[in-house]
């Protein structure tokens, strides 16, 4: 008998659930987890969209210099409504802007055209773009940056993004900064 009371204890004991004690503890340890982990998240976000504006400069950069290299205009064409923009170079058997073909991106082997947002801008999106009041620049082959009317520019471009971040292209010789 003494056998049947025991189990009856012991299936009373096992079926009582947590003490406030083992309660507060989980509460804390969450409270805690959460405190480490919430500002991880908002400086990996943050960091995202630094690289994807850093892949902005690189990819304006890398055009001025395929148009200093390669002895032809390049451009880059900036879509705020489609959030992505593309780059394109002169045709050396039809210059100028109207006769410009889709640059082969190395990557893909596909027309270049990057889209801005998502996941790999951390969901940034395009705010605007001046180019001497236009969405597109070019560099000609000593690297200066051209309006969308094949004009020096007269003052510096500028890229905004909605994380406050932009980049500013100096009218004087082309070189991309951010900030």
């Amino acid at each position: 008998m003494t056998r049947a009371i025991r189990q009856s204890n012991r299936a009373r004991t096992s079926g009582r659930g947590f003490s406030l004690v083992e309660l507060i503890v989980v509460i804390v340890l969450i409270s805690l987890l959460a405190a480490v982990a919430i500002p991880s998240l908002s400086r990996a976000a943050d960091s995202r969209a630094r690289a994807g504006v850093e892949q902005l400069r690189r990819d304006l950069e890398g055009a001025r210099d395929m148009a200093c290299h390669g002895g032809v205009r390049t451009w880059v064409v900036f879509s705020i409504a489609q959030q992505r923009y593309e780059c394109f170079i002169e045709s050396p058997s039809n210059p100028g802007r109207a006769g410009r073909t889709p640059r082969t991106d190395p990557a893909t082997g596909r027309p270049f055209s990057q889209p801005i947002g998502g996941p790999d801008w951390s969901n940034v999106s395009l705010v605007s773009v001046s180019f001497n009041g236009g969405t597109e620049i070019a560099f000609d082959w000593q690297g200066r940056p051209l309006s969308m009317a094949e004009q020096p520019l007269t003052s510096n471009g500028q890229v905004t993004f909605s994380n406050g971040r932009s980049l500013s292209v100096s009218h004087t010789n082309g070189s991309v900064s951010s900030q």
